[in-house]
């Protein structure tokens, strides 16, 4: 017997098939083209992994996914295992098709060797858009893995294996999406027909938490909300999950009819060089081969010997004489197998891995967010230098240190990625890498053996920061990045030792308080809304690192081979390793209807670099640095805050930062931001928190006049309210915390506040964006002198928003003091009367005359108030722009609205008059 056809009926014998005439079964089943002939014939999965196989369908039988397949389809599953091999008639495809969760199915039989993703079994499985009420368990990523491997084991190798110059092996980060986040050829026509696929990267993202992962495997995928009901406050660890593959080295040609489909192209994309995954590699069956890790968190070294020329002395920063820069804290190591085994004698614990059949997830060991410093029993610290200041720059940011040097680039690229390419955003072009923390926390100074939080009134605790030359104590987080790597076997074939193995690129970094929402939901939505890129983004913005095209770490080992660097600048594909693609199958079968992201119609997350963002200020994820001659740049997470709660704050503050990472703090802050030289405003809301989500104060409406008790916002300080100070005339203020003062590293370390995840990570893309466009409509009635028409360019605050569930059987203005005008807030009901849903959104414009009152509050030392000038008041219903079956985006918005400015004591409630429109 020849032997393909040997292969074919072993393989079929395996199944049960081996009663089916061949010919008929091959010459019906569907032609296979995206990964070339050598991929058309059956290869025969083990006794073993046919066994598992067998078990699996038996738990699918129990649980009720095959009797609910069946009904979906309107038959019976085929007795004999070769059916399921052939295309389902066309009558039981219509009927699938008719069904939303499988219009985006991209096959057309239950098993299609060698594609998990035309596998009708695997969709069903593996889908978080299928999610049928009668079953009673769902599986898990083993299950996944397992179908996986079946599938793949079917198919044989390609002949020319050995052709090292074509093939690679490559450790991959990969999931199974949704036709909605899928990527397309370049400006693909909208008939074109898309499907569910698997998506790759040469790079995954790993989040830190303080909590164990969570699995959920109704979304299919991983969750920050922890296990259980006692830590929900909390955030768990998110793991990235890889694979090893054989890939094809390949060049994209034309981006129109691309070899494979990148979520996004760069202009220089048609002359890189990329992956194509060709088949995984299915452990312990085709090779034996082993994991494992190597990660650098070096943030406090690079602090330590940051120096800036032409500094001297107490200008410069300096450790004490003692500590040891090349051990922990300042720099650690991790460096393991896949079975715990240590690969370095003093290898720290910062990930776990974790086998989950062939793939194996990395994951961040939970720890506390922020943890004080220690080497040897003693606190490390740093003396803080003084400030500096010069034309444009200064050692210090709403009193964190800044480790910038004064010949820094900063400004000039300010004005090209901010000003001549705002559309794009390029960071990664800056003129200035970040080779050290960018922002350092020093507010926790060392006194007499003891630690003291810097406090007291204003003019003592900045005069404080400013002399510097006080011992600071620093603190360590768990971000980190490094590389997971496969060894092969002594014992592997010849044809595969000579391919070279590539590793992934793991960036294990800071939480991601919007998982159910990423920045192409943004993007889309401007596109699709035909709307000003980014428009409501003073600074930062949609960009996410799937977008750029840099190399990883050149400071990252390969852990099986510690004297080689695991991404060496000549390394084939390293500068497209954050690229997101997935193979351009242009089959028939799939949906026209799924192209826009935002629509997408069920939750899920995602470790792959279109999570991350692409701005660096200094970056959420990663940041760009270079080497000492700053001629190669390459992606790094040791330029980000030293711990990351306090870059957090201050680019949360600025709107947000990265619109879908950092939660919007503008509102918050935006009294004592300053405003961005050469524009004159200050950032704005973007993406708007109500008030629960950024805590009620203890003294502000909420509390005062309607009963609610004080609470803390997700990053444990309170947001700004509205007061009529008597002693001050009866003038109305608002009421805000000074960001300098706020201390987010303060708060993790308060077991009674820290973060709180609970109030953001359930909201979606709908919800956020609905929140945006609202604010957009609102903003663009209220400030008749915006600049362009942009929200990102008013001077209006939003202090006040809050979430009205009906309009119509009426609401609670809970915001709105109750001595603002008159002796109640009835007045705020006025107006054309409103139904739905909605937003009740109140704005102020602050008095900047020059004896206007701006002031620390005498009862809370780290609060400010302002006059307010005029305040706005916006009833609004919400309206629905993701949901494609109830779309109203053309329709105009319900909003009435009032503005109230003078003198607010002569303001007479019935008097108001209110705008429509």
């Amino acid at each position: 017997m020849e032997r393909k056809e040997f292969i074919k009926t072993a393989s079929l014998a395996v199944l049960g098939l081996s009663c089916f005439p061949m010919n008929n079964i091959f010459s019906s089943l569907p032609k296979i083209t995206s990964t070339g002939d050598a991929l058309g014939y059956l290869a025969r999965p083990s006794a073993d992994l046919a066994q598992r196989m067998g078990k699996l369908l038996q738990w699918m039988k129990e649980n009720g996914w095959i009797s609910y397949l069946e009904s979906v389809l309107g038959m019976k599953l085929p007795e004999k295992r070769e059916e399921w091999l052939k295309p389902l008639n066309s009558t039981v495809l219509s009927r699938l098709q008719q069904k939303s969760e499988y219009k985006d199915f991209g096959g057309d039989s239950l098993l299609n060797p060698g594609f998990p993703q035309f596998s009708l079994i695997y969709h069903l499985l593996a889908s978080p858009r299928v999610r049928p009420a009668t079953v009673t368990a769902y599986p898990g990523i083993e299950d996944l893995d397992l179908l996986e491997d079946y599938i793949f084991s079917m198919t044989e190798f390609p002949a020319d294996l050995a052709d090292s110059k074509k093939y690679a092996l490559a450790v991959l980060a990969y999931e199974y999406r949704p036709a909605y986040k899928i990527p397309v050829p370049l400006d693909m026509p909208e008939e074109h027909k898309i499907h569910a696929d698997f998506v790759f990267s040469r790079a995954g993202i790993g989040r830190i938490g303080d909590q164990p992962y969570h699995y959920d495997p109704v979304m299919r995928s991983y969750t920050n909300r922890p296990a259980g009901d006692l830590h929900q406050k909390n955030i768990a660890v998110t793991p990235a999950r890889y694979a090893l593959f054989l890939v094809e080295i390949i060049s994209l040609g034309d981006l129109h009819n691309p070899a494979i489909s990148l979520l996004s192209y760069e202009k220089k994309d048609h002359n890189r060089e990329f992956l194509r995954p060709i088949r995984k590699i299915i452990k312990n069956e085709d090779l034996n081969f082993i994991y494992g890790e190597y990660h650098r968190n070096e943030k406090l070294q690079r602090l330590a010997t940051f120096k800036i020329e032409a500094k001297k002395g107490e200008d410069q920063v300096i450790v004490s004489p003692g500590d040891k820069l090349d051990k922990a804290p300042f720099l650690r190591i991790s460096a393991q197998k896949e079975t715990g085994e240590k690969l370095i004698s003093d290898s720290s614990d910062m990930v776990s891995l974790e086998l989950k059949g062939s793939s194996i997830l990395l994951s961040s060991i939970p720890a506390p967010f922020v943890r004080p410093a220690f080497q040897e029993s003693k606190r490390v610290t740093v003396k803080v230098p003084r400030v500096w200041k010069s034309v444009l720059y200064s050692n210090r940011r709403y009193a964190s240190f800044k480790l910038i040097p004064p010949d820094s680039k900063d400004g000039t690229d300010l004005i090209i990625t901010d000003g001549i390419f705002r559309k794009t955003r390029k960071t990664a072009k800056f003129g200035t890498a970040r080779n050290a923390p960018l922002f350092a926390n020093i507010k926790f100074m060392q006194k007499e053996g003891k630690e003291i939080h810097l406090d007291g009134d204003y003019k003592e605790f900045q005069d404080t920061i400013d002399n510097g030359r006080y011992e600071a104590g620093l603190f360590e987080d768990s971000i980190c990045d490094g590389c997971i790597q496969a060894k092969l076997s002594d014992d592997a074939p010849l044809s595969f030792r000579k391919l070279t193995i590539m590793p992934a690129f793991s960036v294990v970094t800071a939480p991601d308080f919007f998982p159910l929402v990423d920045s192409d939901d943004i993007y889309e939505y401007y596109r699709e809304m035909d709307y000003a890129m980014d428009e409501h983004f003073l600074e930062g913005g949609t960009s996410n690192l799937s977008w750029l095209r840099l190399r990883a770490n050149k400071g990252i080992k390969d852990p099986f081979k510690m004297d080689e660097a695991a991404f060496p600048v000549d390394q084939r594909t390293g500068d497209s390793i954050f690229a997101v693609a997935c193979l351009n199958a242009n089959r028939k079968y799939g949906t026209n209807e799924y192209h826009i992201n935002f629509k997408r119609d069920y939750k899920a997350t995602t470790f792959l670099p279109d999570s991350a963002s692409g701005i660096f200020y200094p970056g959420w994820d990663a940041t760009f640095s270079s080497d000492e001659k700053d001629k190669d740049r390459f992606f790094a997470t040791f330029g980000l805050g030293s711990p990351f709660p306090e870059d957090m704050k201050l680019c949360a503050a600025a709107n947000g930062m990265w619109p879908v990472a950092s939660p919007d703090a503008g509102r918050t802050f935006q009294g004592g931001l300053e405003p961005i030289t050469g524009i004159g405003r200050k950032p704005s809301t973007s993406i708007p928190l109500m008030d629960e989500e950024i805590g009620y104060h203890k003294y502000s409406p909420y509390v005062q006049d309607f009963s609610h008790d004080p609470s803390f916002g997700w990053d444990g300080e309170q947001g700004p309210y509205i007061q009529r100070i008597a002693t001050e005339g009866g003038k109305r203020f608002v009421n805000f915390t000074d960001i300098a003062r706020a201390d987010y590293v303060e708060n993790c370390l308060n077991p009674k506040i820290g973060f709180d995840m609970s109030r953001l990570r359930e909201l979606d893309s709908k919800e956020v964006i609905s929140r945006m466009d609202a604010l957009r409509h609102c903003v663009r009635r209220i400030d008749r002198k915006i600049i362009f028409k942009h929200v990102q360019y008013t001077k209006y605050w939003l202090v006040a928003a809050m979430p009205v569930s009906d309009w119509k059987t009426g609401f609670k203005a809970d915001c709105i003091p109750k001595s603002f005008i008159g002796k109640d807030n009835n007045w705020i009901k006025g107006g054309r009367c409103l139904e739905k849903e909605g937003y009740l959104f109140i704005f102020a414009l602050i008095n900047n005359a020059e004896k206007s009152i701006d002031c620390f509050d005498e009862n809370d030392s780290k609060r400010r108030i302002q006059e307010i000038k005029e305040l706005c008041v916006c009833k609004i219903e919400k309206k629905n722009l993701c949901d494609p079956e109830i779309d109203n985006a053309d329709q105009p918005y319900n909003l009435t609205w009032c503005s109230l400015k003078g003198d607010f004591d002569r303001i007479a409630g019935e008097n108001i008059k209110w705008y429509n429109g």
